[in-house]
């Protein structure tokens, strides 16, 4: 893929993924957490994992392999995940550094927000 063609496809995939957050925004989490946010599709060598927030620059990093090769149902997944850490984050930032957010109080927000988007499937999503 020549760079203009990865540059287009990344911009797409970037504008996609805005709209997938202002829909989850509005959906499940009543527009609590920040707009506008900027979405960045960024290579294996940027984050170690699928996906990485930066909720001091209001940013979320999607790792291209996710983006090409996984599913919608991971992708959303993958978005909800993120927007656990910045909601944890918004309200109170020393529990969002505990192992990376991944603490109890981020597990039992993840499951309530899996289960408001289990309860109401978005056509948008």
């Amino acid at each position: 893929m020549r760079s203009t063609d990865f540059e287009a496809w990344a911009t797409s995939q970037e504008l996609e993924l805005a709209q997938l957050y202002r829909t989850l925004n509005k959906e499940v989490f009543n527009n609590r957490l920040p707009e506008p946010i900027t979405i960045r599709v960024v290579g294996p060598q940027d984050s170690l994992c699928d996906a990485k927030v930066l909720p001091e620059d209001k940013e979320i990093w999607f790792v291209i392999e996710l983006l090409a090769f996984g599913s919608k149902t991971e992708v959303v997944n993958t978005m909800l995940h993120e927007m656990v850490h910045l909601e944890l984050y918004r309200d109170t930032p020393e529990l969002a550094s505990q192992r990376y957010g991944h603490n109890e109080t981020f597990e039992r927000l993840l499951a309530e927000c899996q289960r408001a988007l289990a309860e109401r499937p978005l056509a948008q999503v």
